[in-house]
């Protein structure tokens, strides 16, 4: 897992923007991902390519994946519309000093990204603009943030998924495991509405289909192709015979389990002349009769 991440693009997200880029589908995220993950520090312009694109998020070569993402781009510009409010520790020198109030915050509100995509000589080009007011937003780590490497978000294809796993990483950051309640209709301290958060609305509004068509493939396919996180959770309701209201959700870092299997393994080893053997593990009767027959028939032989 180490050298896996120590390769694949990777990006830190401030969480506050995590939750403002909600309304936003699978594609469209996974390309606002894609462009955070190319931007460096302190930069405000992305250069970069088609095929880079289509490298990195592990989509086809084709006219129609062309058509999907140049639609994406122009839906993008109109969904990065925010509306944050900055705490005056993140503004520069400049501003700060106009501020009645040093503990102030600073309200800013604007498109973050715009683009321009044309045809190069060699490839189709994309040119990424990053809004010079939220900079201070995705650079700052001192605040609330969240690690997101790109090859995992890539890797899901449901509608859903992306958005969930996003979410589950924001919990669970650096922890080995973290556990909280994801109502499914209702705001909570912790998270928003699982509907709200997901952008469905009315849309299975039965619990029977919810789980059928959104929660469980989603949940599945975070489990079977990321290699970071590993989720569970259990329905929660008043009553035996009352509607389900909340998700009891448990989410485990994968990369923390290996280590302490790794750990298990090795203290089931023995040392001997400086190199680990395994211990012998133990054997079935029908194993220990066919020895013991094997045994017999050497002695008889005289091969021993």
């Amino acid at each position: 897992m180490n050298e896996i991440q120590n390769r694949e693009p990777k990006f830190c997200q401030a969480d506050e923007l995590i939750k403002a880029l909600h309304i936003m589908n699978n594609t469209e995220l996974k390309f606002m991902f894609y462009a955070l993950s190319k931007r460096k520090i302190g930069e405000t312009t992305v250069q970069t390519t088609m095929t880079d694109l289509v490298k990195h998020l592990k989509i086809d070569w084709g006219g129609e994946q062309i058509k999907t993402y140049k639609k994406a781009i122009r839906t993008i510009i109109q969904k990065s519309v925010l509306t944050v409010e900055m705490t005056a520790d993140r503004l520069s020198d400049a501003d700060r000093m106009r501020l009645a109030n040093p503990n102030d915050t600073v309200l800013i509100s604007g498109a973050l990204l715009s683009a321009k995509l044309f045809n190069g000589i060699n490839d189709m080009v994309i040119d990424l603009n990053f809004n010079k007011d939220f900079i201070p937003m995705l650079d700052d780590l001192r605040h609330d943030f969240t690690w997101i490497y790109l090859e995992q978000m890539a890797r899901l294809d449901g509608k859903y998924s992306a958005r969930i796993y996003e979410w589950c990483k924001m919990q669970l950051k650096d922890k080995d495991q973290c556990d909280f309640i994801w109502y499914l209709n209702t705001d909570s301290k912790e998270a928003p509405g699982i509907r709200q958060w997901l952008n469905i609305g009315d849309k299975y509004s039965e619990y029977k289909a919810f789980n059928r068509r959104v929660l469980k493939p989603s949940f599945d396919e975070i489990n079977e192709s990321t290699s970071d996180i590993q989720i569970s959770f259990k329905p929660l309701r008043n009553g035996r015979r009352a509607p389900i209201y909340a998700l009891d959700m448990h989410i485990e870092s994968k990369h923390k389990a290996n280590i302490i299997e790794q750990k298990k393994a090795k203290k089931s080893t023995v040392k001997l002349d400086d190199k680990y053997y395994p211990q012998a593990e133990e054997k079935s009767d029908e194993e220990i009769h066919q020895e013991m027959l094997e045994l017999q028939r050497k002695l008889k032989e005289g091969s021993l």
